[in-house]
């Protein structure tokens, strides 16, 4: 009887446990980048202030102001349309790389 209880909740244990590794839930708690499926707004973050929210750009000069970029904020601005048509950053400004592009065009589930 012992034994059997034993087996029983090993098992259960078992069972458990991959059904958490294997969820097709997409989470975006950060970590994912390009190509993992999952690009969180962390992925993201770094990109926009180093290559939008610069000097004469969105850093308050341009609308949407990205100097304190948030999550909702981005989502709601034309980035991705802007991103895919390669018009941003303008040719003045440091093109974003392959990478780069691909992360933020993920970021937003394309």
């Amino acid at each position: 009887m012992r034994f059997q209880f034993g087996f029983v909740a090993a098992t259960a244990l078992m069972i458990g446990i991959f059904a958490a590794c294997g969820s097709d839930e997409k989470e975006s708690t950060g970590g994912g980048g390009a190509g993992t499926g999952t690009v969180a707004f962390t992925d993201v973050a770094p990109i926009v202030k180093a290559k939008c929210a610069t000097a004469g750009c969105h850093d308050g000069t341009f609308s949407p102001s990205y100097k304190d970029v948030t999550e909702a904020n981005f989502k709601k601005s034309n980035a991705l349309a802007r991103v895919k048509a390669q018009t941003m950053p303008p040719s003045n400004g440091t093109a974003l790389t392959a990478t780069e592009n691909t992360t933020i065009i993920g970021f937003f589930g394309e």
